[in-house]
């Protein structure tokens, strides 16, 4: 498992390299490399779209010894927020 300070330079430089750039295309040479449920067909649905931010995602661990969780649905909804339409 990376390092938190490794996670936030790669954060970092997502941040720089892409926040506010429109998304033209997107690869996925390994279906591998997609976590969570996701196809390569939804990921093409995000062409057009622009990086409104990056974050990390907290671990299960740490999810777990916070006191406020935002339901799942809450949770999505803040998620989507982060892509604006061009």
């Amino acid at each position: 498992m990376p390092e938190m300070i490794e996670v936030e330079a790669y954060r970092d430089l997502a941040e720089r390299a892409a926040l506010g750039r429109q998304i033209s295309a997107i690869e996925t040479p390994d279906e591998w490399y997609l976590k969570r449920g996701l196809v390569p067909a939804t990921l093409q649905e995000l062409i057009g779209y622009q990086l409104s931010a990056a974050r990390r995602r907290v671990s299960a661990a740490r999810k777990a010894s916070r006191s406020s969780v935002k339901p799942r649905s809450a949770r999505r909804a803040a998620e989507a927020s982060r892509w604006a339409r061009n």
